[in-house]
């Protein structure tokens, strides 16, 4: 899954913003981290809640191949805005996070349980992290998304100030490019190696919503063969249009038996002009769950002409960029399967 670097915010889900792969530059002053932890004196924090008693030593090999060693099983973590929830529902409990926009505006934090006041946050603008508040966390570990094609992890634009964190703690990377299960399965066992119990009633109900989820949606595309589904985003500029392959929810979709309708040819940014958008005939348009179906058909008279917008079949049922977590999965299947049941195919 691509998850956002970004210079605005998500596409269709922030306020106008766009997914976008190229970085800011960085915006964090030079950061002397032998006087911050001076600063920060010497008391030991207390540790982070987890789902049980750690015990050391601990050894985590990470994505990149890359191992930490440590005396004792991490208590206090650093995670980006993905992993916090993926962690949370598995009873791990980081205490700092790297995000790219105001907590009010990143969405399934409420539905999973995770409040404001329960978690430090380190960054609000992609680049900008806070590594004098993250010396005063006195993190035992951060983990971060990674990518094939990035030297820096999630969350920092150069490699100087992500080596800055990494004097802070060890830096563990986890590939944000896998599929759904292998995706949950290396946070399951990441999680698992710092406390946390796997057969807990709350992640094997997450398993079982996520089943029937699943199960129901595969029943409602079986009824409706061929039925095509656009997953876009409608900007001044044009019409961003979700390629499956970089979602793995959307490729998990595919393998249920859902067509995710894309371009013959895929415009750079995955932006279609609105003059090419003019060919989008799917049967079904998604926006993002936070969208507003009725502003995106004023404010562009070509997106109103659409085939699916004209026929009534345009739903903002989806949650951009998921966590790799069995709950959260679950909550955007359902939440998009309405959508599904009422559409046709418009060419029939």
């Amino acid at each position: 899954m691509r998850l956002p670097v970004v210079d605005h915010a998500l596409p269709t889900a922030t306020h106008g913003g766009r997914l976008t792969r190229r970085r800011f530059g960085l915006a964090v002053g030079a950061v002397t981290l032998a006087g911050l932890l001076n600063a920060c004196g010497s008391d030991d924090p207390a540790p982070a809640l987890g789902a049980t008693e750690p015990s050391g030593p601990w050894t985590w090999t990470d994505d990149r191949d890359q191992t930490v060693e440590l005396d004792s099983t991490p208590e206090r973590l650093v995670v980006s805005q993905w992993l916090l929830p993926a962690f949370w529902a598995l009873g791990i409990k980081p205490v700092g996070v790297l995000t790219f926009m105001p907590w009010g505006d990143i969405a399934g934090y409420a539905e999973a349980g995770i409040a404001e006041d329960d978690v430090t946050v380190l960054s609000t603008t992609y680049g900008e992290v806070d590594l004098e508040k993250m010396v005063g966390l006195k993190p035992d570990l951060i983990v971060l998304d990674s990518y094939a094609d990035s030297e820096t992890l999630w969350g920092f634009t150069d490699l100087a100030t992500q080596q800055k964190a990494g004097r802070i703690a060890p830096l563990v990377a986890v590939s944000a490019e896998t599929d759904l299960f292998e995706g949950i399965d290396t946070r399951h066992e990441l999680a698992a190696a710092l406390g946390a119990d796997l057969d807990a009633t709350t992640v094997v109900e997450a398993r079982g919503d996520f089943e029937a989820a699943s199960a129901e949606i595969e029943k409602v595309l079986a009824a409706r063969p061929g039925l095509s589904v656009a997953f876009v985003g409608p900007y001044e500029d044009g019409l961003w249009v979700a390629p499956a392959e970089d979602y793995a929810d959307l490729t998990y979709l595919e393998g249920l038996g859902l067509d995710v309708w894309k371009p013959a040819q895929v415009p750079d940014g995955d932006i279609l002009s609105w003059e090419n958008a003019t060919g989008v005939d799917a049967d079904l348009l998604i926006l993002d769950d936070r969208d507003d179906v009725a502003q995106a058909s004023k404010a562009n008279p070509v997106f109103a002409e659409l085939p699916a917008v004209e026929a009534r079949q345009v739903a903002a049922a989806w949650r951009f960029a998921l966590p790799y977590e069995y709950g959260a999965y679950a909550r955007s299947f359902r939440a998009l399967t309405p959508a599904l049941q009422r559409a046709s195919i418009l060419s029939a």
